[in-house]
């Protein structure tokens, strides 16, 4: 899978395709699920698309969903915060 331990380091351009490489189709699932789920947000509950990026982001997370109305600079903080791991 990878170089066997006597050979030379790979060079830069290479490491950096190898490590963008997975980070770039993990960050294409998460955004994938995330705007699924807030599609269906949209469609099936009639939420505004910022109140669905929160709930979203908080399943996501392992939260809860927030169902309670906030005003939008709430509702994008902590939704923001909430789809980084810790």
């Amino acid at each position: 899978m990878y170089e066997p331990p006597l050979t030379p380091p790979l060079p830069l351009r290479k490491l950096l395709r190898r490590l963008v490489n997975p980070f770039a189709i993990g960050a294409g699932v998460l955004l994938f699920s995330l705007l699924v789920g807030m599609a269906g947000y949209v469609y099936f509950e009639g939420l505004t698309w910022l109140d669905a990026f929160l709930n979203a982001a908080m399943l996501l997370g392992g939260w809860d969903p927030c169902t309670c109305r906030k005003p939008p600079a709430a509702s994008s903080s902590p939704a923001c915060m909430r789809s980084m791991p810790a």
